[in-house]
């Protein structure tokens, strides 16, 4: 068996590297071109750089991050209270709704409902941030529920003991003893985010600008990538998914 593992981690260790390879083997032709990869997008003006996609996806993601991670911990803060099996299963059902099912519900519904609060884009970072939350939150709260388990039981005892209550241990105890726990879940929470791509291409706006606010439109690099597939092979916009999912990928390690 610790071959096997061995084998099989060497593997995919090997798949990752060649994978790093060869995008930057791909974004190297375009690099060579004088692309600045931190510049504006401005086709006119032969600019190809990527910054308001980078700034678009990380204003989404850690957007969304933070609105998930709030439900998240209201959630499993609840169940370890009441140990409710409908929410395990309500849990297991939402993640496994497709995505784009999130995304449809977003247009026909979310979106409208928000545009109707501003004179903005109907389709903007906050409305993509918003259900993108929604997304995130069973693979957070999933995480965090069995993170406080692993807090020994002994504690609760001894809160009671000295007089406390379960929201006492919860709150003074519990969450302090899970900390590492809850910075790895929003870690897991904002890389899931920032790989997402559906609710990003059909309900951010995928505007090429700068968004000044989360109420402007906006384009991630995941949305970026396929918009400039039906493009012709050898133009510099077809070539800079390469580059935009080498960055994609710094981000995500990092």
């Amino acid at each position: 068996m610790k071959i096997i593992s061995k084998l099989v981690f060497s593997i995919n260790i090997s798949i990752f590297i060649a994978i790093i390879f060869l995008l930057i083997y791909f974004s190297i032709p375009l690099l060579r071109e004088g692309v600045n990869p931190f510049g504006n997008w401005d086709i006119k003006k032969g600019e190809y750089g990527l910054l308001p996609m980078i700034i678009s996806t990380l204003l989404m993601a850690t957007l969304a991050t933070i609105l998930a991670f709030i439900y998240s911990l209201a959630i499993a803060l609840y169940f370890n209270l009441k140990r409710s099996l409908l929410i395990e299963r309500l849990l297991l059902i939402f993640a496994f709704i497709p995505t784009i099912v999130y995304s449809l519900i977003g247009v026909v519904v979310v979106a409208p409902f928000i545009a109707n609060f501003g004179d903005f884009n109907i389709f903007n970072i906050f409305s993509a941030s918003l259900i993108l939350s929604f997304l995130l939150t069973p693979t957070i709260t999933t995480f965090l529920i069995e993170s406080f388990k692993g807090v020994k039981k002994e504690y609760l005892l001894q809160t009671l003991a000295l007089g406390g209550d379960e929201i006492d241990y919860q709150l003074k105890v519990m969450l302090p003893l899970a900390k590492r726990d809850i910075f790895a879940a929003l870690i897991l929470g904002l890389a899931r985010g920032v790989g997402d791509t559906m609710v990003a291409l059909t309900l951010a706006g995928n505007s090429i600008s700068i968004p000044k606010s989360i109420f402007d439109s906006g384009r991630s690099l995941t949305s970026h990538i396929p918009l400039q597939f039906a493009i012709d092979f050898d133009s510099i916009e077809f070539k800079s998914i390469y580059l935009s999912a080498l960055v994609l990928l710094a981000i995500s390690l990092i």
